[in-house]
């Protein structure tokens, strides 16, 4: 239970962060989710610098790192959570938490967290987080499994490979206190661990385009 939980912990800080205090609204919903299948297929070869506009953010204790926009700020995720945050008490009840046993499941469980820099739109922030898991939470059944628990809708599943280890890659949608959160998440195989990165955006295909950089500029630091 401690290690689904832990998982979930990526999916579920974005809105929580970016959500609280602001005033939210109904978004445009996306047209539905296409059926999930799995697609398998190969990234771009990745070269050892890292590009002009870019900013490398590297996921301690796992071993590899990916490129973000320069611009983007990276923040100390454990003192941008607030217990009170409206948005706190509905996802915890999901999960079978009270809202401080969530917000201290977040600051032990995440690695990474930035946000974009070109503010809020429709009431959201951009962001990416990373968190580390175990290896036998890398497959497809535990992603639905914990997609289902918070109430999110996968599109398709892609396998691919990547200079940092193999990729599951998943685009969903999201709906939480009135506002519809699009995300792709990537998790990455590195060994005898597993690394998520969770990008989520107010729109689907901002959400894509920052995963494509994210996992075209996948390597490994050790």
């Amino acid at each position: 239970m401690v290690k689904r939980r832990s998982a979930l912990v990526a999916w579920v800080i974005a809105p929580l962060v970016t959500l609280g205090g602001c005033a939210t609204s109904s978004g445009v919903v996306a047209g539905p989710s296409p059926a999930t299948e799995t697609v398998t297929k190969s990234s771009g070869e990745v070269g050892d610098r890292p590009s002009r506009d870019a900013q490398v953010v590297e996921v301690d204790g796992y071993g590899i790192s990916f490129e973000l926009p320069k611009a983007w700020m990276t923040l100390d995720a454990k003192e941008v959570l607030d217990s009170s945050n409206p948005v706190f008490e509905e996802v915890a009840a999901r999960m079978g938490m009270t809202s401080q046993q969530f917000v201290e499941s977040i600051g032990a469980s995440v690695l990474t967290f930035s946000i974009t820099d070109r503010g809020a739109v429709r009431g959201f922030v951009d962001n990416v987080n990373s968190v580390g898991m175990s290896r036998s939470e890398f497959s497809d059944d535990r992603i639905k499994l914990q997609l289902a628990t918070i109430g999110a809708k996968p599109a398709r599943f892609e396998h691919a490979t990547s200079a940092a280890g193999d990729v599951i890659r998943v685009p969903y949608r999201w709906r939480i206190t009135g506002t519809t959160v699009h995300g792709v998440l990537i998790l990455v195989d590195v060994g005898d661990a597993a690394t998520q990165i969770t990008v989520s955006s107010h729109a689907a295909g901002t959400a894509d385009k920052l995963a494509d950089r994210i996992q075209r500029s996948l390597r490994t630091t050790r």
